[in-house]
C-alpha cells in the first residue's frame, strides 16, 4: 500500500515538469521584454541584454504561472512599485544591474523565497520582513558601507549574504559581534572590514565588542560622530567588568 502514494508523487512531479515552459532571450540585444512571450511560461530568461527598467505592464496580471525569473547582466536602474501582480515567482535573479535600492516585491511577498540582488549600486538594506517565506537575499557585492542591525527587518530564518561589500565597521555594527562561527543567518567575507583601514586583515572573530563601541562612524563629509548609545553601553560595561 505505501507505493500507492510514492507512484503518485512521482506521476505528480512528472506531470509538474511536463507543464513547465520555459523561455530564454539571452544576449540578443534586447532593451525591453519581448513581445513574444507565452501566457503558459513558468521560467523566463532574459539575462546579458540591454534591459533598463521593468514596468507593470510588463509582467501585471499576463503570466500566472510564471515561478523563475533571470534577468542578470542588463541595465536595470527601475522596478516599478507593485509589479509581477499575478505571477508566482518563487525565484528572482537580478544581479549585475544598475539598481541603487531594493525594489518593491509585494505582489510576489508570498511566494518569493530566493532573491538575487547581488553586483548593483544599493547602499543601504530596506525592510523586505513582508516577504514572508524569504528563504535566500544575495546583496553581495553592494555599496553597503554600514550594517546597523538588520535582523529585525528580514523574514526569521533568511540567509543574507553581504560579502564583498566596502563594510565600515564602527559601533553602529557591533551586533556583528553576537554572530557565532557557526551561525549561518548573515555571510560575510572572511575579512570583512574595509575601514577603519587597520582592521581590513582582521577576521571578524578577532574584533572584540569593545573595539566596536569605541569605533566611530564616518559619515559622506568624512565627519565622525560617535555613537551615543554605544559609548554609554560602553562605560556601563566596564564598570561592570572593573568594579
Amino acid at each position: 500500500m505505501e507505493e500507492v502514494p510514492k507512484l503518485l508523487w512521482l506521476l505528480l512531479c512528472l506531470l509538474d515538469f511536463a507543464e513547465s515552459v520555459e523561455l530564454a532571450f539571452i544576449n540578443q540585444g534586447l532593451s525591453s521584454l519581448p513581445d513574444n512571450i507565452t501566457e503558459n511560461v513558468t521560467s523566463l530568461n532574459c539575462g546579458q541584454n540591454a534591459i533598463t527598467e521593468i514596468l507593470q505592464s510588463d509582467f501585471n496580471d499576463k503570466y500566472p504561472h510564471l515561478e523563475f525569473l533571470y534577468l542578470r547582466d542588463n541595465q536595470i536602474r527601475f522596478i516599478d512599485n507593485g509589479s509581477f501582480k499575478g505571477t508566482k515567482l518563487r525565484l528572482i535573479f537580478l544581479q549585475s544591474n544598475q539598481l541603487s535600492a531594493i525594489p518593491d516585491f509585494h505582489q510576489v511577498k508570498t511566494t518569493l523565497r530566493y532573491l538575487s540582488l547581488r553586483s548593483n549600486q544599493i547602499t543601504q538594506i530596506r525592510d523586505v520582513n513582508y516577504i514572508s517565506n524569504l528563504n535566500t537575499l544575495v546583496l553581495s557585492n553592494n555599496l553597503i558601507t554600514q550594517l546597523p542591525d538588520i535582523r529585525q527587518h528580514l523574514p526569521p530564518g533568511t540567509i543574507l549574504h553581504v560579502e564583498d561589500i566596502p563594510l565600515e565597521c564602527c559601533c553602529v555594527s557591533v551586533w556583528l559581534t553576537q554572530l557565532s562561527t557557526n551561525q549561518t543567518g548573515v555571510v560575510l567575507s572572511p575579512n570583512p572590514c574595509k575601514l577603519p583601514s587597520s582592521w581590513t586583515l582582521t577576521q571578524l572573530n578577532n574584533l572584540t565588542e569593545a573595539m566596536f563601541l569605541r569605533q566611530p562612524c564616518e559619515i559622506k563629509t568624512s565627519q565622525k560622530y560617535l555613537c551615543v548609545h554605544c559609548d554609554v553601553e560602553l562605560r556601563s560595561k566596564q564598570e561592570h567588568d572593573y568594579p
